[in-house]
């Protein structure tokens, strides 16, 4: 979903300037109004090319350290975040926690004031934080998904380093691909046309088809390249997403492989974590209506 930047004002008049991910502007307008707030300013957010709205995972990861380590220390949730908060030099993620920081104030729990700015927390993290202040053991659950950061770092720079020789091949050999079709072939096209050869068929074949791929290059480009971008847009909607998490998992080769690496990317959680979780799961889960056929 995209992200919003927004300005208003709250009933007790104090102003706040925020951003938050909503399905579009009336949506998020309303929301805003419900809540209260007077909207003066609203609009889409462009994310910075390469980094998109949350900046990096290894800056969030210091935050979570951080966090974890002044709360260990013996200070209160909300002057650990205003520490954080001085110390962070993001403006748009120093923003966001200055709305959790108010969120705090006014009376909502961690979990609920994170929950609102999914730009930046994600609904993982927000169910952790919350598994953590049900249960007492904050600390020991931050600590929990910092190990989950840290192998999730460990594995993308892994996979990173994995792909580079594999792609490098790939761009080599369509560079040689594009060479013989577009360069060599065509030499020979027109040294055999000077001389009034006569062609075995396949070769004819091949002459052709390069003649044809080189008439039509710029418009197959065209359409890769717009069908990529379309792709990319549509994978990134929320209908694109649920359709390729029900492809990948109703896959039989990558569906169980899949399975079994989502359930153990977090280490096992305590017990008292894991009741908690599962009594909020099972308070937020709507149960089916009885049936009436008989």
């Amino acid at each position: 979903m995209p992200v919003f930047t927004y300005k208003a004002v709250r009933e007790d008049g104090t102003s706040v300037a925020d951003e938050t991910m909503a399905g579009d502007a009336n949506e998020l307008r309303q929301s805003l109004e419900a809540r209260g707030y007077l909207v003066l300013s609203l609009e889409k957010k462009k994310a910075a090319f390469g980094r998109g709205v949350r900046g990096s995972a290894k800056d969030f990861l210091v935050f979570n350290q951080e966090f974890t380590t002044l709360i260990k220390a013996g200070l209160p949730i909300l002057q650990s975040l205003e520490i954080l908060h001085k110390r962070t030099e993001q403006q748009g993620f120093r923003t966001t926690l200055e709305g959790i920081i108010h969120g705090i104030k006014n009376g909502s729990t961690l979990s609920d004031a994170m929950a609102e700015h999914p730009a930046y927390f994600s609904p993982l993290y927000t169910a952790t934080v919350r598994a953590g202040e049900k249960s007492g053991a904050l600390v020991d659950v931050l600590k929990r998904f910092i190990i989950y950061q840290k192998k999730m770092l460990i594995m993308r720079r892994k996979l990173t380093t994995a792909l580079i020789y594999p792609l490098l091949v790939v761009i080599f050999v369509i560079a040689v691909m594009a060479l013989f079709l577009f360069y060599i072939i065509p030499s020979f096209t027109q040294m055999y046309s000077a001389e009034s050869a006569s062609l075995p068929l396949l070769t004819r074949v091949l002459l052709s088809f390069t003649q044809s791929l080189t008439a039509y290059a710029p418009f197959l480009l065209l359409g890769a390249i717009m069908s990529g971008i379309g792709i990319y847009s549509w994978q990134r909607t929320d209908a694109g997403k649920r359709s390729l998490t029900r492809s990948g998992s109703s896959c039989r080769l990558s569906g169980p492989l899949s399975s079994s690496i989502s359930s153990a990317r977090l280490p096992a959680p305590s017990p008292p974590c894991f009741e908690a979780a599962y009594r909020s799961c099972r308070r937020s889960t709507p149960r089916p209506a009885p049936s009436t056929m008989r």
